[in-house]
């Protein structure tokens, strides 16, 4: 009896000692799990810190890109910043310039000279057209130097040699571009002279009477395709862009007239670098990249006239702007004027007005019934 009850107490001790272990084992494997849980989790963490990061370098850059584009800053592919909030233009070099109607001040549309101290002068090339060697040698990029005798500096042209030099040009491309207006209301075609365009309405003089007739009834002898049969000059840096004899950008080849930004042309052909455009009866060449082309078919606009709360009478004027983000002033007119309006948004009228396609206030645009 006492052999059997001996027995049966190791066999307890045995299932007690037996199962502390199974418990320990137990406790060890469940503090691993919990170990590599806490692990897993450090790590999602991290992952979680990290997106979190990258989310506000992304919003903080957004930001700053906003802002930018917010102040009017600009910075073109020459290195310079537009600043359009201070009106000033900051050139590669660090030079600060004002912004004004007509351009950059201090802007130089032709070569300038500086006089040297062995009496020479060096010509300083401001323009993107390369410029010739006063003895008619090598070019220049712009930017760049070169030295000259003081008689090579191109004094004005007088009276006589301005007629001569406008003779030429005409010889060369031609005199006023012939254009035919179609009466809708008749189907009769008549010759006509330009007195404006505009890419909606266009002024014009038949049996010297003027008329606002619409553009698309207007034909003249053109070989530019159906896209770009019209153009408005668009310098958004400069203001103005040039119109030369021929197409090229040699000093030789004579700059006749700057045509501000917005000024709408009838294009008679195209080229690559250079189209040939007339001007207010003045046919010459302008850098194809100093233009904006348009159809000959808009006809959804209004025509309107300028007014001052409501009044389309008085000695009151009122400024238009050209499209560009300076809103460069394109001219002051009377009450009355008429006007053809594209599109309004916001504050701003987009208008033909006198040969500009450009803009006004829209609190000074008045749409009438015709």
């Amino acid at each position: 009896m006492l052999q059997n009850h001996c027995a049966f107490i190791d066999k307890l001790g045995s299932f007690r000692y037996h199962k502390y272990i199974r418990i320990r084992r137990g406790n060890r494997l469940k503090g691993l799990k919990l170990k590599g849980e806490r692990k897993r989790m450090r790590r999602m963490d991290q992952t979680r810190g990290k997106l979190f990061l990258l989310v506000l370098c992304v919003c903080f850059c957004l930001l700053l890109c906003t802002a930018a584009l917010a102040s009017g800053v600009e910075r073109d592919e020459d290195g310079g910043v537009w600043d359009y909030d201070k009106g000033t233009y900051t050139d590669p070099t660090g030079k600060v310039h004002e912004i004004t109607p007509g351009g950059v001040q201090e802007d130089n549309p032709g070569p300038g000279t500086v006089s040297n101290q062995d009496g020479s002068m060096t010509v300083v090339t401001q323009e993107k057209d390369p410029v010739a060697n006063p003895n008619g040698g090598m070019e220049v990029e712009s930017g760049q130097i070169q030295s000259g005798e003081p008689e090579a500096t191109r004094a004005p042209l007088t009276g006589e040699e301005w007629e001569a030099l406008l003779a030429g040009v005409a010889a060369k491309n031609g005199t006023e571009t012939p254009t035919v207006w179609t009466d809708p209301s008749t189907g009769e075609a008549h010759s006509v002279q330009v007195k404006y365009m505009g890419v909606g309405r266009s002024m014009v003089v038949l049996n010297g009477q003027n008329m606002l007739v619409n553009t698309v009834d207007l034909k003249w002898e053109t070989t530019a395709p159906e896209d770009k049969v019209l153009a408005a000059v668009s310098a958004p840096k400069l203001g103005y862009a040039w119109l030369r004899k021929d197409a090229s950008s040699s000093m030789k080849n004579p700059k006749i007239q700057q045509i501000r930004t917005d000024t709408v042309l009838r294009v008679i052909g195209t080229g690559k670098n250079w189209t040939l455009v007339d001007c207010g009866g003045l046919r010459g060449y302008v850098l194809t990249s100093a233009l904006e082309f348009f159809r000959n078919d808009h006809t959804d606009f209004e025509p309107g006239v300028i007014s001052v709360k409501g009044r389309t009478k008085g000695n009151d004027t009122v400024h238009a702007r050209s499209r560009d983000r300076g809103r460069r002033d394109l001219g002051e007119y009377k009450l009355g004027t008429p006007i053809t309006v594209f599109d309004i948004i916001d504050e701003w009228a987009e208008v033909d007005i006198c040969g500009w396609h450009g803009m006004i206030l829209s609190k000074y645009v008045t749409v009438v019934e015709e």
